[in-house]
């Protein structure tokens, strides 16, 4: 997508951040399975839409803690809440079984098994 249009790679950003506010870039790339070069890029294109902003960590001031804005947390929420939809959409040539075994095997691939 172009423009103001939140991709999805910046919406998984979006919803790492949300469910961990105040992650590091390190621990958001992890979550959502980039390299930390990616996701260093898509923080910066982010937060240039007014999703995200970047501070500096209380803890280490080395490190910079990710946080949503309020327009951030709308889209973050707004996509989450869509998910259903758009997995329904997607997975919709495939049988309740093959979409059972897809979400096990996505999940297992992501560590979240």
């Amino acid at each position: 997508m172009h423009g103001n249009a939140v991709t999805s790679p910046q919406l998984a950003l979006l919803s790492a951040v949300l469910s961990q506010p105040g992650s590091s870039q390190s621990q958001a790339a992890q979550a959502i399975g980039l390299d930390l070069n990616t996701c260093s890029d898509l923080v910066t294109r982010t937060i240039a839409k007014g999703l995200l902003v970047r501070e500096r960590s209380s803890v280490d001031a080395r490190n910079f803690c990710l946080q949503l804005t309020e327009e951030g947390m709308r889209v973050a929420r707004d996509g989450v809440a869509g998910a259903p939809a758009y997995q329904a959409a997607v997975a919709h040539r495939l049988t309740t079984e093959e979409l059972k075994q897809l979400i096990t095997l996505l999940r297992k691939l992501l560590g979240f098994t």
